[in-house]
């Protein structure tokens, strides 16, 4: 599909003598349009670069994206809409960084709020499901996850992690839909080190297992649901059942 350009020059003089006149640092409007002749795009433009505001148009003449521009950098709100007029995304510019809060919709539901400082992800971050309820909360630093991080499951938390620069540093510990306690592991650099366990419902201890740089140390230490010491050769199967899930989520 073709675009055609329509040029529409507000300026009323033309250079003279090598005199650039004061009109022409109006923006002229440029509107963009298919081979059907509709309206696809506008946007102005002064003296060759982008400056005012730019707008996309859906082919049902709903706008699907608008946003402003200042001597051909985004300046200002950013907004993205699909074929319906749903909001997609709402993002903050300052001199063509993102700068401020960015948010993103799914069916016109908000499903991630991340505040962005001169273009990194800086400061809180929620990511909501697609009912509208939190799933994650965390915080960034220059761009990486750092800090405590929560994740949730239908409004229930189901882990708990802390971050250093992006990546697991310390304990994390893992939650069923009840809020009874699964899994504590700890983690430096993204790595398991020290003891990893496992618990059976209601607490008590089901597995632990010594990590050093990411590799177990010794076999684990296995206990059934009374607590009392299992031969690891012969684990009874629904601990190992409740393992095996745990491992697969």
């Amino acid at each position: 599909m073709s675009t055609a350009l329509h040029a529409h020059d507000t300026s009323a003089s033309s250079e003279q003598d090598g005199f650039t006149p004061v009109q022409s640092l109006t923006p002229e409007r440029v509107d963009e349009r298919d081979e059907q002749g509709r309206l696809v795009g506008r946007h102005w433009l002064r003296q060759g670069v982008l400056h005012g505001r730019m707008e996309r148009y859906w082919p049902n003449g709903k706008t699907q994206l608008s946003a402003n521009y200042d001597c051909g950098q985004l300046d200002g709100l950013l907004y993205m809409f699909d074929e319906q007029g749903e909001p997609l995304q709402v993002a903050a510019y300052v001199q063509g960084r993102q700068h401020g809060i960015t948010r993103v919709f799914v069916q016109g539901r908000c499903v991630s709020e991340q505040t962005f400082v001169d273009g990194l992800a800086h400061g809180p971050a929620l990511v909501s499901n697609g009912a509208g309820q939190p799933s994650a909360k965390m915080r960034f630093v220059k761009g990486q996850i750092d800090g405590p991080v929560t994740f949730l499951h239908e409004g229930k938390v189901v882990r708990k992690a802390l971050y250093q620069a992006g990546l697991l540093e310390g304990e994390v510990s893992d939650f069923d839909r009840d809020g009874g306690l699964i899994q504590v592991a700890n983690y430096q650099a993204n790595v398991l080190e020290g003891p990893l366990r496992r618990y059976w419902p209601g607490g008590g201890l089901m597995e632990e297992v010594v990590y050093t740089q990411g590799v177990p140390v010794g076999p684990p230490l296995r206990l059934d649901a009374k607590g009392r010491q299992m031969d690891n050769d012969k684990a009874q199967p629904g601990l190992l059942a409740r393992l095996e899930k745990l491992v697969r989520g």
